[in-house]
């Protein structure tokens, strides 16, 4: 293991802070499979960073996604997890694990393919709001069991889902601009777009016989229900090819 520890040391004993305990350009970390030289910063998070690395073997660049031991973010381990059991498979289109490791009472890491210019350097425009606000724990998001503080069950994960499917078609969904404390007036909105007008209107720019036949079916699920996922993908794969979609056309960032 190569890495600058005494600075970091020095300053642990008057509150070693976040960026003490990330690396400096130009130091050498140690994974399993090989060493690798830290090079610029891409980006910094709460509890780590991510850094581009080359491997001292080759000088091939990779990035280095890292978060800090005493983190109370897992997020890495979750990372670690799902990459363990792509790299079991051949699957396309998802980030691959080259190597791991840590640094004792400073960072854990995860080395992996470097990839492209961010989607909206691309592109410059990007359909949904470029916030930071995620896809869960919103009120945007919430089924109408959550809504009303009922217990909730995969029938709620796939309203959900329902809706983002509908936002990332539409740009938008009907309480979008609804403020995230106006709850009543989301779910009532809701409410009002399971059936009828507002349903339509919601579906304006969605497949609207394939999504109807979705939308029939979550509304008739109950906590006890078993899903037929088999049903909702079959519907999907329909709308994909009612509309010309074809299951194989790269997406932007592969152009």
């Amino acid at each position: 293991m190569s890495f600058d520890l005494e600075s970091c040391e020095a300053s642990e004993s008057s509150g070693c802070s976040i960026d003490d305990k990330l690396p400096s350009k130009n130091c050498l970390i140690r994974g399993k499979e090989g060493v690798y030289a830290v090079g610029r910063k891409i980006s910094q998070g709460r509890y780590g960073a991510v850094y581009e690395v080359l491997r001292r073997s080759d000088g091939k660049p990779f990035a280095c996604k890292l978060e800090i031991c005493e983190a109370y973010s897992h997020g890495l381990d979750q990372d670690y997890s799902v990459m363990n059991k792509v790299a079991k498979k051949d699957a396309r289109n998802l980030v691959r694990m080259i190597d791991r490791g840590k640094i004792e009472d400073h960072f854990k890491f995860i080395i992996m393919p470097l990839l492209g210019e961010n989607l909206m350097n691309l592109s410059n425009y990007i359909v949904l709001d470029m916030c930071t606000e995620i896809l869960r724990g919103t009120n945007r998001y919430a089924s109408l069991a959550a809504h009303y503080g009922e217990e909730q069950s995969p029938k709620d994960d796939l309203e959900s889902w329902f809706y983002m499917m509908i936002e990332l078609i539409s740009g938008h969904l009907p309480w979008t601009y609804l403020h995230r404390d106006q709850t009543k007036e989301t779910a009532a909105m809701k409410e009002h777009c399971k059936n009828g007008e507002g349903f339509h209107a919601m579906m304006k720019y969605c497949p609207k016989v394939e999504f109807r036949r979705i939308q029939t079916y979550l509304n008739g699920l109950t906590y006890q229900s078993s899903v037929d996922y088999t049903f909702i993908t079959e519907m999907v794969q329909l709308a994909m090819r009612n509309n010309a979609v074809k299951m194989n056309e790269k997406f932007d960032w592969q152009e």
